[in-house]
């Protein structure tokens, strides 16, 4: 044991990367309802997908939003189909926030990094007056 760091930090150093992310995911990046609506408007988030279930996306879902959901969800089925460069990152929603998390923890163990969640989901975007569509437009 090395002084000054827990035996804990040890234990995670000496696992491989992979399995570190799978048993500690990182912190998903997040941006407001509001911050997404601007970069939405000056046309900088193009990859955006909702996780939420079919039935919830056809009641209401972002403007451009894509569905795949999170009970299916396979992360390099998504960035093949959305054809994602590496660079660009991949918004994703869900109704609140929580499905949306758990799909950004996905994509990070696949590998892919450049994920950030819309905190609030679809009911922030609502709230905030970001374009919706739907058959509950509300």
């Amino acid at each position: 044991m090395t002084k000054g760091k827990p035996a804990s930090a040890q234990s995670r150093k000496s696992l491989p990367s992979t399995l570190r992310a799978m048993r500690e995911p990182e912190m998903s990046s997040i941006i407001s309802a509001a911050e997404f609506g601007k970069l939405l408007a000056n046309g900088g988030a193009p990859y955006v997908i909702d996780v939420r279930r079919p039935d919830e996306f056809a009641e209401v879902h972002v403007t451009g939003a894509r569905l795949f959901p999170l009970d299916d969800l396979s992360p390099a089925k998504v960035a093949a189909d959305l054809k994602v460069p590496s660079a660009r990152t991949i918004h994703v929603l869900c109704k609140s926030g929580m499905r949306a998390g758990k799909a950004a923890d996905r994509f990070r163990v696949a590998g892919i990094a450049n994920v950030c969640v819309v905190e609030g989901g679809t009911d922030a975007c609502v709230a905030a007056g970001l374009p919706v569509e739907g058959i509950a437009k509300r």
